[in-house]
């Protein structure tokens, strides 16, 4: 009977702590949206994470091996079906950077801007930080939680067209279904704040955060 108590009272305690989920989206006001016809969404960086750790009867954490391309892949996806942009396939980019010998990890920082612009002619590149993902299992409840950004950036001038955050913890579901669901709620509001937004022509920016000159 007193297992079974702590049962229910831990999984009260889990439904309660989810309680802090967000997906904030924020537009450029000024910038011409319609001109943005082809994005590449780049392996997003990632912190660290600790070797995975499973018991999933009792408790314990799992992280993916490769938070930051399994991220872009489904955020590429999600801005694939929503159909505004033509996004380069995830596999395109992989074996392009293979056949040059050169990592996909902090590309936009090695090349810049425009030379990966270039390369994948394209208008945008979507770039990001992955600061959690993984799944968590307690009195065998599974949890996952995605915590992540991602910019889309005008490789012509440097400026942020759109950032979509994410902070998304929920139960019985996997990291890749949160994101999924997470991005399109994302694309929607997205969508609606660029219909909204008025347009006028950007002014070219010095490459700072994405650097041109980072060789």
């Amino acid at each position: 009977m007193r297992k079974r108590q702590r049962v229910i009272i831990g999984s009260l305690a889990l439904c309660l702590a989810a309680g802090c989920n967000s997906i904030r989206v924020t537009v450029a006001p000024t910038f011409p949206q319609e001109q943005v016809k082809r994005v590449a969404v780049l392996a997003f960086d990632h912190k660290k994470y600790r070797k995975t750790i499973v018991d999933k009867v009792s408790h314990g954490v799992s992280t993916a091996k490769h938070p930051g391309r399994l991220t872009a892949y489904l955020v590429s996806i999600a801005l694939s079906d929503w159909g505004r942009y033509d996004v380069v396939r995830r596999d395109e980019i992989t074996i392009k950077l293979r056949a040059k010998n050169i990592p996909e990890q902090g590309l936009i920082y090695r090349l810049g801007r425009a030379e990966v612009g270039k390369l994948f002619n394209v208008d945008a590149v979507v770039i990001g930080m992955v600061d959690a993902y993984e799944s968590a299992f307690f009195l065998m409840v599974q949890s996952a939680k995605v915590v992540f950004t991602a910019r889309c950036m005008d490789v012509a001038t440097g400026q942020e067209i759109w950032k979509i955050q994410v902070n998304m913890k929920e139960y019985y579901t996997s990291e890749e279904r949160l994101i999924t669901s997470a991005m399109r709620q994302a694309v929607e509001e997205l969508q609606r704040k660029i219909k909204e937004a008025p347009a006028k022509t950007p002014e070219p920016q010095a490459e700072t955060p994405l650097g041109q000159d980072h060789h």
